[in-house]
């Protein structure tokens, strides 16, 4: 299927080479008047048909240059071949791209990073766009990444890569200590306890003079009762 195409790609490429060839040398002939007699007379007379054939085959290879011109626009993006054991493994670049995306996401944490793919002559040329964060050297982190992307292709794809380009698109600012600090902190839960044991010290006290008081009664009639004779006698003197 792929070898028809190609080989119908091909003579339609070389028709309409042919028929612009044509068309320019007909228009220039007939501008500066240098048409031959004989080619004249021959598409006055019997070659009328001749530009009935042209014109039907122009607006042919319109119509395949339309089609062809949409069937790229849509979906025949370019793919890549990795050799299997029993033929070739034909791989999109939006399916190794979203992989690498996914990669980047899911194992570096870059959420925010853009991916294109291009052929090389010896693989892919992968070129990674992403912030980075403020923290962290540049250079160590772009390093990593080309590392990370070249491995995880290679490793689970089995395509080669032969370059990584990394760009950061922006850098990311670390977060304020300031916004860390004036987070309100939780309540202490030794205070609890605390108030718990204040109650406790209230019920204690409480209880303490509820049981002192009986005792001062029966002291303050042990007193009254060993006055009582003394007193009475000091009534009668």
């Amino acid at each position: 299927m792929r070898r028809s195409s190609v080989f119908l790609a091909e003579v339609f490429h070389g028709l309409a080479f042919l028929v612009l060839v044509l068309t320019g040398l007909y228009l220039l002939a007939v501008r500066f008047e240098r048409l031959p007699p004989r080619v004249a007379e021959f598409l006055q007379g019997p070659g009328r048909e001749t530009f009935t054939v042209w014109a039907g085959l122009s607006f042919l290879l319109a119509l395949y240059f339309l089609v062809r011109g949409v069937w790229v626009a849509r979906g025949a993006e370019p793919r890549v071949m990795s050799a299997g054991p029993r033929g070739p493994i034909w791989i999109s670049q939006s399916a190794i791209r979203e992989f690498i995306l996914q990669s980047l996401r899911e194992e570096m944490g870059f959420a925010h990073a853009s991916v294109s793919l291009r052929q090389g002559r010896d693989g892919i040329v992968v070129h990674v766009r992403t912030p980075l964060p403020l923290h962290q050297s540049v250079t160590e982190l772009g390093a990593k990444i080309q590392d990370h992307v070249k491995a995880r292709v290679e490793e689970r794809i089995g395509v080669t890569v032969e370059r990584v380009e990394v760009l950061a698109r922006s850098v990311q600012p670390t977060p304020s200590p300031l916004a860390t600090s004036a987070s309100p902190e939780p309540a202490s839960a030794i205070q609890i306890p605390a108030r718990r044991a204040d109650a406790g010290d209230g019920k204690g006290s409480r209880e303490a003079e509820e049981e002192s008081e009986p005792g001062e009664a029966e002291a303050e009639a042990k007193t009254e009762t060993e006055e009582g004779p003394q007193g009475s006698e000091r009534d009668r003197a």
